[in-house]
């Protein structure tokens, strides 16, 4: 399997365009302003009407009502108030699995919510999530901003590594949240990181315990490079940068010996360590075969030692699958 594609199934929200939703800026003066939202963050308000584009400054504002189409169809109207503190994300969206809020506009909520539905439904089918694994949504956090994402990081006082894209994390009340911002790059772009950090959820779910680590990052690789696809979503396509850097590791032999690296702890678990962890979970899937690789899970789900899980699932001779491995990757050709 070295690509799957999924059925688009979900038809989530429709907004009046791209990046527009229908509303009204209650100004602090009394006045009140129709038309359609194109921008509605912190700074304040960019607003489309018949007599042309509008802005207004948080300062003058004293709500904004807008409508977006929910997910059964319907009309809904929301009201944000300039006057919340905390994160500013007035845009939201639930779908069957999530919570999604942004601060970018209503396209950003049905985009997410359309990839993320359709990558549950690929950790249900490949890895067994039951339905109702998750007792609450997961809520989905899209920054427009990296300065308003790292604020938010720093009020739940976690401490993020500068060069972080978005974090995954579980609250005392059992509910999930995934954070990350806005970002586009020639490999990587926001869906990217929902996509690596949910599969970090969506493996707890699977297997009920801690996973090795180099099984949890080498997914989340695995899974971040799916990409949409004439309404499909396509999973497997392999990362260019991290597949260039792994083969170059290989033939200069300075690559992590497989053994070591499925002992690796955070501490250890450099670039090269996520670039091999994807590659082993893509040779074990499509080389090895999906069958063994899901028989390899139900193990780790039924608490079997990981090692041995490994080992009875795919092989006890390391040397011999790391050099199966090895010629593997070096003929892959780069996307």
């Amino acid at each position: 399997m070295v690509r799957r594609t999924i059925p688009f199934l979900l038809t989530i929200l429709v907004a009046c365009s791209a990046g527009a939703a229908p509303g009204i800026v209650h100004l602090r003066r009394g006045d009140q302003v129709s038309g359609n939202l194109v921008r509605l963050n912190r700074e304040g308000v960019r607003i489309r009407t018949r007599a042309g584009v509008r802005d207004f400054p948080a300062a003058d504002i004293e709500s904004v009502t807008f409508q977006v189409t929910d997910i059964d169809g319907s009309r809904v109207t929301r009201q944000v108030s300039f006057q919340e503190e905390g994160a500013f994300l007035p845009f939201t969206l639930e779908t069957p699995n999530f919570v999604i809020k942004t601060d970018i506009g209503p396209h950003v909520c049905r985009n997410a919510g359309q990839a993320m539905e359709q990558l549950y439904r690929e950790f249900q089918q490949i890895f067994g999530v039951p339905d109702g694994a998750q007792r609450k949504k997961t809520e989905l956090l899209i920054f427009e901003k990296e300065d308003d994402f790292r604020a938010y990081a720093e009020e739940l006082g976690a401490n993020l590594p500068e060069r972080a894209l978005g974090f995954y994390r579980r609250s005392s009340d059992g509910r999930s949240q995934i954070v990350a911002y806005k970002r586009r790059t020639e490999e990587h772009h926001t869906l990217s990181t929902l996509y690596h950090e949910a599969t970090h959820h969506f493996l707890g779910l699977a297997l009920r315990q801690r996973p090795p680590l180099w099984l949890d990052e080498g997914l989340a690789v695995y899974f971040e490079t799916s990409r949409w696809q004439n309404g499909r979503l396509v999973t497997g396509v392999k990362p260019r940068i991290r597949l260039m850097q792994l083969q170059h590791a290989i033939r200069q032999d300075r690559h992590h010996p497989l053994d070591k690296l499925m002992t690796f702890g955070r501490a250890e678990y450099d670039s090269l360590a996520y670039a091999q962890g994807w590659s082993l979970v893509y040779f074990l899937m499509n080389y090895a075969g999906q069958e063994r690789f899901a028989r390899y899970m139900r193990k780790l789900r039924e608490g079997e030692d990981p090692e041995e899980a490994f080992k009875t699932s795919f092989t006890r001779d390391i040397d011999r699958l790391e050099r199966a491995w090895k010629e593997y990757v070096l003929q892959l050709e780069l996307p």
